[in-house]
């Protein structure tokens, strides 16, 4: 379906669109409150994911091949399990877009989008419409020629 929803958001890093551990791993909030980067902060995360019942080959697939099962039951996973690692509000409401089979992209995902698109710089944005310019001119071409060709 298509439309606009409200979803329980993670404060975690690109959760849906990389694998849970690196979601952790790389979150702004999570190495606030528990420092991913020292060992012991590694092992902490670990732990807790271990004690949710996610191994760590399941933690390290990307978020489109884990278990719908675990997807399912993530929220009251990490409910029951983060504040033992000081991760108090690491849940909370937020919205999602749907484009159907196209995807989705939850509130949290889109402004980590625009933080990195205002931390590069116009310079590298204009190179990415320029880019995206050239590429619809090519798309539009082969259309153009491909309605040529049906006439």
């Amino acid at each position: 379906s298509t439309g606009i929803q409200i979803i329980n958001e993670y404060n975690l890093f690109l959760l849906h669109h990389w694998t849970i551990f690196d979601s952790f791993f790389y979150s702004n909030y999570v190495n606030l409150k528990n420092p991913i980067f020292e060992i012991q902060g590694r092992k902490n995360l670990k732990t807790m994911l271990a004690r949710m019942g996610i191994s760590l080959i399941q933690a390290n697939q990307n978020w489109h091949y884990v278990d719908l099962d675990l997807k399912k039951r993530l929220n009251d996973l990490i409910d029951r399990e983060a504040h033992k690692i000081n991760l108090i509000d690491i849940i909370f409401k937020g919205f999602q877009r749907n484009y159907g089979f196209h995807g989705s992209i939850s509130s949290g995902d889109f402004v980590e989008s625009i933080q990195a698109l205002l931390e590069c710089g116009i310079a590298e944005e204009n190179e990415f419409l320029k880019s995206k310019n050239k590429i619809n001119k090519v798309n539009l071409k082969g259309k153009n020629k491909k309605r040529r060709n049906n006439e």
